[in-house]
């Protein structure tokens, strides 16, 4: 939790006066705190003491301004008394596209499916990298590992077993899951093309533009799990999301637009939905049940 004096004196001390903020973001997951300072149209994060997220913010962010791509332009960075980290990035037009959820037509959410699978793969093509792994905020490798199978198997073995060391009362289905995701390893060792991967691309942070019956992508935010990968990963956390609802395959068909499947795409594309369904389960049963019970619901499908 983000301790509330140090965020005030924070406040006071960057902004040297008092200075007149909105609340926005998601409370419900309780993981940052985010205002919109209305004066100057830009907004501020703070991460508390997750390093790891604001690092990975702030390299995408760098990263990104190199790019032509409608995201937030960074504009300051930095660690307060040592662990309070916060950025500051201008704020896009556009409302998250989950705010209107319940004002499309099925026609309209087929369409914009199909469109998000096109902006996503199109960012995958401008966001060519040549290295993989999470990154620090000056965009190097936290880690050295020595190939991208490495360290995604590391990561996912690990979330897996902090589940399993939980016992809960899906354990069985969620040893199933592990050994499944044991069994698909092999469909790693081939990648070696990466790009910087959104990791959260959802309907939250996708923001649009709706006139009339047109709705139309205008930009992409929150980047705090962003960090250099295979792309066909990026596909997960939407297919998730979606997995019983049809219209994904609208996504799937948005995103093949520009971007030919690899011959193994099957069997990454499982991997990688056992190995999130089994990561949001590690930290969701108490804190977000309808999370957990959507990944659990994915989990018994694909497992």
């Amino acid at each position: 939790m983000i301790n509330n004096e140090l965020l005030q004196e924070f406040i006071s001390s960057y902004f040297d006066c008092e200075t007149a903020m909105t609340y926005m973001g998601h409370k419900d997951l309780g993981r940052n705190n985010v205002y919109l300072i209305p004066h100057k149209n830009q907004v501020l994060k703070i991460y508390g003491d997750r390093r790891r997220r604001w690092a990975a913010e702030v390299a995408s962010l760098k990263f990104l301004q190199t790019k032509d791509l409608p995201v937030p332009k960074l504009v300051d960075y930095g660690v307060f008394k040592e662990n309070l980290y916060w950025v500051v990035m201008d704020k896009l037009e556009g409302v998250a596209l989950s705010n209107i959820a319940g004002q499309v037509t099925p026609d309209q959410h087929k369409k914009i499916l199909y469109d998000m699978g096109d902006v996503l793969s199109s960012f995958h093509t401008i966001c060519k990298i040549n290295q993989f792994g999470e990154w620090d905020e000056n965009m190097n490798k936290a880690r050295n590992w020595e190939t991208f199978a490495a360290f995604e198997i590391e990561k996912n073995r690990k979330s897996a077993g902090e589940l399993l060391a939980q016992n809960f009362d899906k354990n069985k289905l969620f040893k199933a899951g592990y050994s499944k995701m044991l069994s698909l390893e092999d469909s790693l060792t081939s990648i070696s093309s990466f790009s910087v991967c959104h990791n959260d691309f959802s309907d939250r942070n996708v923001l649009i533009e709706k006139h009339g019956d047109d709705i139309r992508i205008v930009g992409l935010i929150d980047f705090e799990l962003s960090y250099p990968g295979d792309p066909e990963s990026d596909v997960t956390k939407m297919v998730v999301k979606n997995y019983f609802n049809k219209d994904i395959d609208s996504f799937i068909a948005g995103y093949r637009k520009n971007s030919n499947p690899s011959d193994n795409f099957e069997e990454k594309h499982k991997y990688y939905l056992i190995a999130l369904c089994l990561e949001i389960c590690s930290w969701a049963h108490d804190n977000a049940r309808d999370f957990f019970k959507q990944a659990v619901a994915v989990l018994e499908q694909v497992v």
